[in-house]
């Protein structure tokens, strides 16, 4: 995932970066924007996927944490779903700054 921002012209800044809200997935700047990235890896199903178990705690925490390291920049939580087909292959879904959880 980390590649494929970098190939859309974004400046990767951190990997796994711990702060005193929680882990940080990736950490990248695009555009003058802090942009904190949470994945989430799995098998999608007719009635779940991967980017449901990141809940509102959690994403409030991810927003928090964003606001902290911007210090009054723009920033933004967005979401990676990578998810695992049946057939073998890898689809990612990007959700852009995500205020809410999954439905």
């Amino acid at each position: 995932m980390e590649r494929a921002l970098r190939r859309q012209g974004w400046r990767f800044l951190a990997r796994r970066l711990k702060t005193a809200l929680g882990e940080i997935d990736l950490l990248f700047a695009e555009r003058g924007t802090l942009v904190v990235v949470e994945v989430k890896t799995g098998r999608a199903g007719t009635r779940f996927r991967p980017g449901q178990r990141l809940g509102h705690e959690q994403l409030a925490r991810l927003w928090s944490a964003a606001r902290a390291l911007a210090r009054g920049a723009p920033c933004r939580v967005d979401l990676v779903e990578v998810l695992q087909e049946d057939a073998g292959g890898v689809r990612r879904v990007h959700w852009p700054d995500l205020r809410e959880p999954l439905p």
